[in-house]
């Protein structure tokens, strides 16, 4: 991210986004995947689908790699609080 950006976490709607004066940007982060996840896991669907994950950090260059799927896949990993109710 650039220095001058402004890079907010809104824990209103579990949303990541950044901004300057001539630019927006709204991105997925570690915070707001696990929130996507978690809330897939409580609400008791059986997983996620994730389109692209070509911005992952496969070479580990900012930290350990792939950030983003592990946060997924732990997230997932975690028993559901409330198994799905099922009714006809």
């Amino acid at each position: 991210m650039q220095d001058n950006a402004t890079v907010v976490f809104d824990q209103r709607i579990a949303a990541s986004y950044a901004f300057t004066k001539t630019w927006w940007v709204g991105y997925n982060d570690e915070q707001t995947l696990r929130d996507k996840a978690a809330w897939v896991s409580r609400n008791g669907f059986g997983g996620l689908f994730v389109k692209d994950v070509s911005l992952d950090d496969f070479a580990g260059t900012c930290g350990p790699k792939y950030p983003l799927l592990n946060v997924i896949r732990d997230e997932q990993a975690k028993p559901n609080i409330a198994p799905p109710k099922i009714g006809v």
